[in-house]
């Protein structure tokens, strides 16, 4: 038996990237699973990818699925991905998606931990900052 780990990962992710930067996010999903199993150290790596392709192909329920799997799976490889992949992001898309189901106890939690991580960022994410604030104090419960 040949040992074909790693010979997907670099024809298939920039595919991956392109079909979906080029608004195909069925050939992304297709490109994720062709790579299958060869993320080596990265088990968590392919979820981003695969949460913004069912973003852009209008199934939100499998996006949700996706990040959230994402945030809450330990991952060493998280500490890098979460750096490059910005996880304040992350979680003010989880904060929308779930703002749109009407989850608003899931919002108001995402876009908290949005803010934490934020909180003493840049001066051009603050505006960022401040639309999360204001999304929270809307998404309160009267009284």
């Amino acid at each position: 038996m040949t040992n074909r780990a790693g010979r997907n990962l670099p024809i298939f992710l920039p595919r991956a990237w392109l079909a979906l930067e080029e608004g195909r996010p069925d050939d992304a999903i297709a490109a994720v699973r062709k790579i299958g199993h060869e993320w080596g150290d990265c088990t968590v790596c392919p979820w981003i990818l695969l949460a913004r392709a069912y973003e852009l192909a209008g199934e939100p329920d499998s996006a949700i699925a996706y990040y959230e799997r994402y945030v809450t799976t330990p991952s060493m490889a998280r500490l890098l991905v979460d750096a490059l992949e910005h996880l304040a992001l992350i979680y003010e898309r989880l904060a929308e998606l779930y703002a749109q189901r009407g989850d608003r106890e899931k919002a108001i939690h995402y876009y908290g931990r949005m803010i934490n991580l934020w909180n003493d960022a840049d001066p051009e994410l603050q505006p960022r900052i401040e639309a999360a604030r204001r999304a929270i104090e809307e998404l309160m419960p009267p009284g």
